[in-house]
Order: C-alpha cells, then structure tokens, then sequence
C-alpha cells in the first residue's frame, strides 16, 4: 500500500472536521489568509502546516500541523463571559477531533502523535474569535525507493582511491636535456609530481616555467591527473636536472 501524501492527509483531516457537529467550515493554510477570508462559516477548523521531517532509519516522514478550533465570541456587556463560553466549547471539540484522530490511527497508514499541545486562543484575528490550538504530529511510511523517482539517471565523478596510489620515482643523470623518458611511467595515470620537496602540478602543454612539469599524454582533469602515453616528461627548455637529482610521480594504478 503506498503512503499517504499531504493531499490525501488533508482530505482526510478535512473529512473528520466536517462531521463533527459543531464545526461548519475547515479551511487549510496560512494565518493571514485565513484571516482574510471574509467566507468562513463559524466554528470552524482551520489548519497551518508546520515544520516536518524525513527518518530514514525508522522509515517514517511525519508532517507538522497546527489545528484552529475557532468561534466567534459574542462582543456584549459579558464579552469575557462569552469569550470564555467559547473556549470551553472548543477545548472540548479539540479533545473530540484528537479522538476521532487516534480512533482512525488503528487503520495503520498512518501514526498520529501521541502528544498534542494545546495552546488557548482570544482575541485573535479580525473576526475576534477564540478557541485553541493543537499541534500535532502524523507520520506516515516512508520507503526511500529510489526507483519510484521520476528522475533521469544521474553519475558522479568516482573520487580517488588513496589506496590504489603510489609513488614512482626517477633519479637525474643531469644528461637528459628538458625532454627525457621515465621508465615505467608509460599508461599510468599521473596524479602529481615532485621534483625535490616541491610539489609539482603535471601538464599537457609545453611548460613555460620552472614549477611546472610536462607529461605526454591525455589530460583526464584535475582530479584525475594525465594518462602518459609513452612516459615522456619535459621541463622548461634550460630547466634540466642534475645529476642525482629526484622526481617522484604520484600514479593511481
């Protein structure tokens, strides 16, 4: 059975309200709008969505919502006495529509919070109601399927694997000019170069200073570093090494 959506819940919530013989009107969204409707048919039950949230390890999202049960109170020499009249009235409707919310809770697609607070309302709103107001929780399945996403299919970059590193090393004979051969270093991914303690960055065009160094082959980003074709590496023309003088290639295998 799928999960109930915030459409359905409403229609329910919407459902249960009007067959309470003391509520005439159920309206959904916010205060202002609510307070600007000059339609509503009085008591009625207006609701606020509240703040929700999604537990993947319970399998659970719940929805947050605040319930208005509001009356218009009677403006008279007793506007307290009536004011309080109607409080006791919709206390008394709002512990009624908690029942009807736990009683339909047994039907098992949906959990109803078993704690709601219940905040007093009075002289509130343009139409100077009163009443009082609950928030309550309703959580419903939640089954993360990942294949009922209407979504196109989407990859990632893979990161590297630290792991599948290591280092390649070439020791100078001060003879090798600016362009020379490494030995092994031919169909490896380089990540990184270090000539001496200095890190060097690899790159496919021609080097134009001395912190940069040249391997040819196919750059694959800057995350994945530059597969050599031959093992060819070149410095900067006049930049040769000495001799006895290290490179340490970083290659991911």
């Amino acid at each position: 059975m799928a999960a109930l959506t915030l459409n359905q819940i409403l229609d329910r919530l919407r459902t249960l309200s009007l067959s309470h013989q003391q509520i005439n009107s159920f309206y959904f969204g916010s205060v202002p709008e609510f307070d600007a409707n000059g339609d509503i048919n009085y008591p009625a039950c207006f609701i606020e969505q509240l703040t929700g949230s999604i537990d993947r390890s319970q399998h659970l999202q719940t929805y947050g919502f605040r319930i208005y049960m509001l009356d218009r109170v009677l403006v008279s020499e007793d506007t307290e006495g009536n004011e309080q009249e109607v409080l006791s009235d919709r206390h008394s409707v709002a512990s009624d529509f908690m029942a009807m919310l736990t009683y339909y809770d047994d039907m098992g697609d949906w959990q109803v919070g078993t704690l709601a607070g219940a905040t007093p309302v009075t002289e509130q709103l343009n139409d100077m109601v009163a009443g009082v107001y609950l928030d309550v929780t309703i959580s419903v399945d939640y089954i993360a399927d990942r294949c009922q996403v209407p979504a196109t299919e989407v990859t990632f970059e893979d990161d590297f694997d630290m792991a599948r590193t290591r280092l390649l090393q070439y020791t100078g004979t001060g003879s090798e000019g600016s362009s020379f051969s490494v030995t092994n270093l031919s169909g490896k991914i380089v990540v990184a170069a270090f000539r001496g303690t200095t890190y060097k960055r690899p790159i496919t065009t021609t080097p134009t200073d001395s912190d940069k160094i040249k391997i040819t082959g196919t750059d694959l980003g800057d995350r994945k570093g530059i597969l050599s074709t031959d093992g060819t590496v070149a410095l900067q023309s006049g930049d040769a090494l000495v001799n006895g003088e290290t490179l340490d290639f970083l290659i991911w295998e």
